[in-house]
């Protein structure tokens, strides 16, 4: 008897343990790091891949992990107490929901959760082989499983789209951000770029473009000398050329090739052939994403591209230092004192060209303006009044009151932006 008792003690210790696994587990495997294992499987770590593999299925998981945690519980428990009422008679019962109470909130629950939440990626990686072996196993119960749970839930329509598993993960990645800004004490200024890289997937080229009326650009038609002077004199690397019109984009210029063919000449542009150093335009519609037009400028090894409708009207002018400057900033202060940093004055209001950015006015300020209608605070307050106000026009939006000091034609030029203080 007292052999049986063993025994008997050994198979409870012994499924309570693989239950501590599992308890483990699902810890482990729902808190541990996602980009860390996609980094460690880069690195070549098997056991990463396989924890990378494990979590591509989560609902085979959690599926495995909860089959097999119940079932081995209530088997340890019916055991426990069927040696319990044979050893005790009827009080056996209460004993054997204690001594089960106590070694599973315990010894099944708390002590490897803990474990496993204190050391979330290292808990996966031990128990990845594990998993992988009691996934596999469990397959048919759990396909089976998640089949009668979703007859049941298909009344109520629970899905969740490719749409919402998207914004998920680009919440997610969001939090991790901050979260590390947080813990690690990073600047916020590390955070607002980190965040400006998740945004070029949801902007396009139309939405950080110089618009054609900013444009410097330079007509084809001038002569030898006149053309070098205007190059020169536009202060930037790329130049566009145009044919009949301002909108009739024709080549671009290199400044630095037409500087380094200067030199050779020793500055003699005699006879100096400009077709030489025009590269030809390349336009792009004004509906492609900022990201797939980063990759596209990398892949092409050019730096300037021209911005045009469906209709091929020419809409502007895009960089790639546009498309950086999205994310570190607008460093480049020569382009235009619009692009400034906004300056506090003794009222506390800031006063700041109408073509300044919205997106790089909240990152400077802190602010939340929406950019989904506008691009620019021009564009924003147009579209709050519902029309073109005139100079000296006031336009409220709580909590910020933006007053119209210049304006050029139906072009806002100049605004000066308060916080109104609200009253309680």
């Amino acid at each position: 008897m007292t052999h049986d008792y063993l025994m008997l003690s050994l198979a409870i210790a012994l499924l309570l343990f693989v239950s501590a696994l599992l308890s483990a587990a699902e810890t482990a495997f729902t808190s541990c790091s996602k980009p860390r294992m996609l980094t460690l499987e880069n690195e070549g770590s098997k056991r990463a891949a396989l924890v990378n593999r494990i979590m591509r299925q989560p609902d085979l998981l959690i599926g495995a992990i909860l089959v097999g945690y119940n079932v081995i519980n209530i088997v340890s428990s019916a055991l426990t107490t069927a040696a319990m009422i044979e050893a005790f008679g009827e009080a056996g019962l209460a004993y054997a929901t204690a001594i089960m109470s106590v070694l599973i909130v315990l010894f099944v629950e708390i002590l490897p959760k803990t474990i496993a939440i204190r050391r979330p990626d290292g808990t996966a990686l031990f128990l990845a082989p594990f998993m992988q072996l009691l996934v596999w196993i469990l397959v048919p119960v759990t396909v089976l499983c998640r089949g009668i749970i979703l007859f049941i839930l298909k009344p109520f329509k629970i899905n969740q789209g490719n749409d919402e598993i998207e914004e998920n993960a680009e919440q997610e990645i969001r939090g991790v951000i901050d979260m590390h800004a947080e813990v690690l004490g990073s600047s916020q200024a590390t955070a607002s770029m980190l965040h400006a890289v998740v945004d070029l997937t949801e902007m396009t080229v139309a939405d950080v473009m110089t618009h054609r009326r900013d444009m410097i650009s330079v007509s084809s038609a001038l002569p030898a000398d006149t053309l070098i002077k205007a190059l020169l004199d536009a202060k930037h690397s790329q130049v566009p050329l145009w044919g009949k019109t301002p909108e009739d984009i024709v080549g671009v210029i290199d400044a630095r090739k037409l500087i380094s063919e200067l030199a050779v000449r020793e500055g003699n542009t005699a006879g100096m052939d400009i077709a030489n150093i025009v590269a030809a335009p390349w336009f792009i519609p004004n509906t492609t994403g900022l990201l797939d037009q980063l990759s596209s400028f990398r892949a092409r090894d050019v730096r300037v591209a021209f911005v045009v409708d469906e209709y091929g009207v020419l809409q502007g002018m895009l960089t790639l230092a546009d498309i950086l400057e999205e994310i570190v900033g607008h460093y480049d202060k020569g382009q235009f004192n619009a692009l400034a940093v906004p300056k506090a004055q003794p009222d506390g209001s800031i006063i700041i060209d109408g073509r300044f950015p919205i997106r790089e006015l909240n990152r400077e300020m802190g602010w939340e303006l929406s950019d989904e209608n506008a691009t620019t605070i021009a564009g924003f307050i147009i579209h709050v009044a519902e029309r073109i106000p005139e100079p000296g026009e006031t336009i409220y939006f709580d909590p910020f009151a933006f007053q119209v000091l210049a304006r050029k034609q139906k072009q806002i030029s100049k605004v000066k932006i308060r916080i109104r203080k609200t009253t309680t």
